[in-house]
């Protein structure tokens, strides 16, 4: 795997949680940006300290950096959010730093690609659109919705909130990112089924949900926010979504298709086994905010 497809990937990460950033701060004396979402505050990606240029950080001491997460824990108070660090693995004289300080890692995240090497004819959201699918087999009706109104986004973050047992709120600030340039190019994905065991009603039931992601800036596209609710899991929801993100990515043309999951998730065979492979490994380091 090549670096700049790695760099491509990571750069779609971190445009993925900006995009969802209620407030951005910039730490002018660590050339970094602390990004939080109001919304989403306990999530390990969407608020978190993120480096601008790591070389240029190791010419810094380690008393200036105390007084940086000094400021942080003030902002952790001030917004009661929970603060993060995401180091990789060629940075990690960082986590001394950090290990000194009484912050430790709590997880590792591993960065996942999938290369389409097909023929590529790029195209934008507004010349082709995810196509809806509606399915009956043997064991269920299912139906994959691509948000486009407030109902069917506030039916997504419920989801998204049940999937991950998130004590998430929602805003009006948030709620308006779907609609405005932040996600234009983006597909908010739903997963509704009637039951699990093939009931024949006809009333179908939210079980999942993801994101398909894309950075205007590169040819990458992402799969995120990815999850089923608890009770509908081990039934195939997971892999639909992402095959029908692979489709859609050979569909518009992009390459790679890029995932994270969390290492204590235990996906990575998973994921292998729908065609990605790990590409770098990130450890997540949560900061500690004396409220």
């Amino acid at each position: 795997m090549d670096y700049d497809t790695i760099r491509q990937a990571k750069e779609n990460e971190l445009n993925f949680c900006r995009s969802w950033s209620t407030k951005v701060i910039e730490i002018a004396d660590i050339k970094a940006q602390f990004i939080f979402c109001k919304d989403f505050r306990d999530d390990y990606f969407l608020n978190r300290l993120i480096f601008h240029d790591g070389q240029i950080f190791q010419s810094y001491r380690e008393h200036d950096f105390c007084k940086v997460l000094d400021q942080l824990n003030r902002i952790g108070k001030d917004y009661g959010i929970d603060i993060y660090f995401h180091i990789g693995e060629t940075e990690l004289w960082i986590e001394e730093i950090l290990q000194r300080n009484g912050i430790f890692a709590i997880d590792k995240v591993n960065g996942m690609i999938y290369e389409n090497n097909g023929p590529r004819k790029i195209l934008s959201k507004s010349q082709t659109k995810f196509k809806r699918q509606f399915v009956k087999n043997h064991e269920t009706n299912y139906k994959l919705i691509d948000v486009t109104n407030e109902s069917d986004y506030l039916m997504w973050t419920d989801t998204y909130r049940k999937s991950f047992d998130m004590k998430a709120t929602l805003s009006k600030k948030i709620l308006k990112h779907v609609m405005d340039k932040r996600f234009c190019e983006s597909s908010f994905i739903i997963y509704r089924a009637d039951t699990i065991t093939g009931s024949t009603t006809n009333q179908l039931i939210s079980q999942g949900c993801c994101m398909f992601y894309r950075n205007r800036n590169t040819n990458t596209i992402g799969i995120y926010c990815l999850g089923t609710i608890k009770s509908s899991r081990r039934f195939g929801i997971a892999s639909t979504l992402i095959q029908a993100g692979i489709r859609y990515a050979i569909q518009i043309g992009l390459s790679p298709l890029c995932i994270q999951t969390l290492q204590s998730d235990n996906l990575g065979l998973f994921y292998e086994k729908n065609g990605f492979k790990k590409v770098y490994t990130n450890y997540i380091y949560k900061m500690p905010v004396h409220r």
